[in-house]
Protein backbone atom coordinates (compact mmCIF):
# COMPACT_ATOMS: atom_id res chain seq x y z
CA UNK A 1 0.00 0.00 0.00
CA UNK A 2 1.12 3.52 -1.01
CA UNK A 3 2.83 5.71 2.28
CA UNK A 4 2.51 9.35 2.04
CA UNK A 5 5.44 11.68 3.12
CA UNK A 6 5.81 15.10 3.56
CA UNK A 7 8.09 15.02 0.12
CA UNK A 8 5.04 13.72 -1.68
CA UNK A 9 3.38 17.64 -0.80
CA UNK A 10 6.08 18.57 -3.29
CA UNK A 11 4.21 17.06 -6.30
CA UNK A 12 1.36 18.78 -5.34
CA UNK A 13 2.39 22.09 -7.17
CA UNK A 14 2.94 20.02 -10.27
CA UNK A 15 0.02 19.45 -10.29
CA UNK A 16 -1.38 22.43 -10.37
CA UNK A 17 0.99 23.93 -13.05
CA UNK A 18 1.74 21.57 -15.24
CA UNK A 19 -0.77 20.17 -17.91
CA UNK A 20 -2.05 16.25 -17.89
CA UNK A 21 -0.17 15.36 -20.53
CA UNK A 22 3.19 16.56 -18.79
CA UNK A 23 2.29 15.31 -15.33
CA UNK A 24 5.60 13.48 -13.90
CA UNK A 25 4.79 9.46 -12.99
CA UNK A 26 4.91 10.75 -9.26
CA UNK A 27 2.48 12.61 -9.77
CA UNK A 28 0.76 10.45 -11.61
CA UNK A 29 0.81 7.49 -8.58
CA UNK A 30 0.33 9.95 -6.24
CA UNK A 31 -3.31 11.08 -7.53
CA UNK A 32 -3.86 7.37 -8.62
CA UNK A 33 -3.61 6.48 -4.50
CA UNK A 34 -5.41 9.96 -3.63
CA UNK A 35 -8.45 8.58 -6.04
CA UNK A 36 -8.58 5.43 -5.11
CA UNK A 37 -11.15 4.41 -2.88
CA UNK A 38 -15.02 2.71 -3.19
CA UNK A 39 -17.89 4.55 -4.53
CA UNK A 40 -19.73 4.94 -1.15
CA UNK A 41 -19.73 8.61 -0.38
CA UNK A 42 -16.52 9.80 -2.82
CA UNK A 43 -16.20 13.02 -3.32
CA UNK A 44 -16.78 14.25 -7.42
CA UNK A 45 -16.89 17.31 -8.85
CA UNK A 46 -20.41 18.87 -10.04
CA UNK A 47 -21.60 21.21 -12.84
CA UNK A 48 -24.13 22.83 -11.47
CA UNK A 49 -24.18 25.19 -14.43
CA UNK A 50 -22.28 24.30 -17.78
CA UNK A 51 -19.30 25.92 -18.17
CA UNK A 52 -20.22 28.58 -15.60
CA UNK A 53 -20.37 27.13 -12.07
CA UNK A 54 -19.31 24.26 -9.96
CA UNK A 55 -19.34 22.80 -6.52
CA UNK A 56 -17.80 19.50 -4.89
CA UNK A 57 -20.17 16.69 -4.54
CA UNK A 58 -21.06 13.39 -2.46
CA UNK A 59 -22.19 10.15 -4.03
CA UNK A 60 -24.62 8.58 -1.83
CA UNK A 61 -23.99 4.97 0.13
CA UNK A 62 -25.26 3.39 -2.78
CA UNK A 63 -25.73 3.04 -6.69
CA UNK A 64 -28.47 5.10 -7.57
CA UNK A 65 -28.42 7.52 -4.71
CA UNK A 66 -29.00 10.80 -4.72
CA UNK A 67 -25.67 12.85 -4.87
CA UNK A 68 -25.41 15.84 -2.48
CA UNK A 69 -23.42 18.92 -2.20
CA UNK A 70 -20.70 18.72 0.04
CA UNK A 71 -20.38 21.87 1.47
CA UNK A 72 -21.31 25.64 0.04
CA UNK A 73 -18.65 26.41 -1.57
CA UNK A 74 -19.47 27.30 -5.27
CA UNK A 75 -16.17 27.44 -8.58
CA UNK A 76 -16.05 29.71 -11.39
CA UNK A 77 -13.58 27.55 -13.10
CA UNK A 78 -13.67 23.56 -13.07
CA UNK A 79 -9.57 23.81 -12.56
CA UNK A 80 -10.58 25.59 -9.01
CA UNK A 81 -12.98 22.65 -8.55
CA UNK A 82 -10.31 20.09 -9.07
CA UNK A 83 -7.63 21.75 -6.88
CA UNK A 84 -10.35 22.50 -3.90
CA UNK A 85 -11.24 18.49 -4.23
CA UNK A 86 -7.48 17.55 -4.19
CA UNK A 87 -7.16 19.41 -1.02
CA UNK A 88 -10.00 17.58 0.32
CA UNK A 89 -8.84 14.11 -0.93
CA UNK A 90 -4.74 14.71 0.39
CA UNK A 91 -6.66 15.43 3.84
CA UNK A 92 -8.45 12.68 3.99
CA UNK A 93 -5.93 10.14 2.50
CA UNK A 94 -2.53 11.46 3.91
CA UNK A 95 -2.95 12.81 7.31
CA UNK A 96 -0.62 15.62 6.43
CA UNK A 97 -1.18 19.05 6.68
CA UNK A 98 -1.88 20.73 3.48
CA UNK A 99 0.94 22.89 2.30
CA UNK A 100 -0.01 26.85 3.06
CA UNK A 101 2.43 28.05 0.37
CA UNK A 102 0.64 26.27 -2.35
CA UNK A 103 -2.13 28.79 -2.23
CA UNK A 104 -0.43 32.07 -2.86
Amino acid sequence: MYRFSATDARLLAEYRNVTAKQRSLELQRLLIRLRSEGTAHKLCILTLKPRTEWAIGQLGAMRGDPIRIYDDRRFATYRDAEWALLKLRWLKHSGLPWPQELDR
